[in-house]
């Protein structure tokens, strides 16, 4: 396939998934927003949002090798599929989640393009003023993908990654104290939906499996085995909002997130590893042909993603299981 026919199919797979947003919006978006700028910015606010991701998409999808174009794809709609339903709750709507996921959408271009990554720095505590849970929540990816590529990189750029990781996590941290971050953790809500969330883990077992696979590879066959560790356990960090504020949905979103996002972002700056081993499990799934069916349509029934039970099909589930 040439660059021209493959720009063509990615902007259709865009337009696609442009209208997936579209058709969630419609299907989910709250009748109000508890954000303090008012129901209409909302909406426009969400549209930045769409777009925002989008381009992130485009802009990976363009800089990977054509030989895993169909496997971001996939990777690109079951991340969608939560991404953009996840802000049309009451509780999110026109809120901190947007904007935070907003500028982290510029912090990951800026590294993709490798340009004005200093940019990072002000955009990280822009994202931690407008709220502390950033850090649990979204703001591993930056500094995971910062410090992967210093372990991974030979030339006289890799120290240029070190600071940009130091000065990430200590503007992280820096804006953490200053807005009173423990204070954020004063008043607890211990979690206690074990059985939704055993319900949800168990629910997505396939896609467990899959994780597993990718990253027992990664980790057994990677040049640097510090580098698939810090891959597989970056996506951690937003337990202490599960276990303490009981966010149990916005978790389980950041985790998806994490992880879809740093292999697409490592995909897209060709890095050996991630390669061979997304190639070994597309040869894996490729034996069973409707898998790809399955991975596309099954999420589906799980959005939205929302924080006490998780999502509606889980609390169905456990209703009927256990009334």
């Amino acid at each position: 396939m040439g660059l021209k026919e493959r720009k063509i199919e990615n902007d259709k797979f865009l337009f696609w998934l442009g209208m997936f947003a579209l058709v969630s919006f419609v299907l989910y978006a709250p009748n109000e927003s508890k954000g303090i700028l008012g129901y209409r910015t909302a909406v426009i606010v969400y549209v930045v949002y769409v777009l925002a991701f989008l381009l992130l998409y485009r802009s990976i999808l363009t800089k990977v090798r054509t030989t895993m174009n169909k496997t971001l794809r996939y990777l690109f709609v079951f991340l969608s599929v939560f991404v953009f339903s996840f802000v049309l709750t009451v509780e999110k709507f026109g809120g901190t989640d947007v904007y935070q996921l907003v500028l982290l959408c510029g912090c990951l271009s800026v590294l993709l393009y490798e340009k004005r990554e200093w940019l990072i720095i002000p955009l990280t505590a822009l994202s931690m003023g407008m709220g502390v849970g950033y850090l649990f929540l979204y703001g591993n990816i930056v500094p995971v993908l910062l410090l992967y590529r210093y372990f991974t990189r030979t030339d006289v750029r890799r120290r240029k990654y070190l600071w940009l990781f130091t000065l990430t996590v200590a503007v992280s941290v820096f804006m953490f104290f200053f807005h009173g971050g423990f204070r954020y953790f004063a008043e607890l809500t211990l979690f206690s939906n074990f059985r939704r969330l055993g319900a949800f883990v168990f629910c997505f077992i396939p896609y467990l499996m899959m994780a597993f696979s990718f990253f027992r590879g990664l980790i057994r066959e990677s040049r640097k085995k510090i580098c698939g560790w810090i891959l597989c356990l970056g996506g951690i960090t937003s337990l202490p909002m599960l276990v303490l504020k009981n966010q149990g949905g916005s978790c389980v979103f950041a985790i998806f997130l994490f992880y879809a996002l740093t292999i697409g972002m490592l995909l897209a700056m060709g890095d050996l590893d991630v390669i061979r081993e997304m190639k070994r499990l597309k040869k894996t799934l490729q034996k069973w042909e409707p898998i790809g069916v399955f991975v596309l349509v099954y999420p589906v029934l799980f959005m939205p993603l929302n924080d006490a039970f998780i999502c509606r099909t889980v609390d169905c589930m456990i209703n009927l299981i256990l009334p």
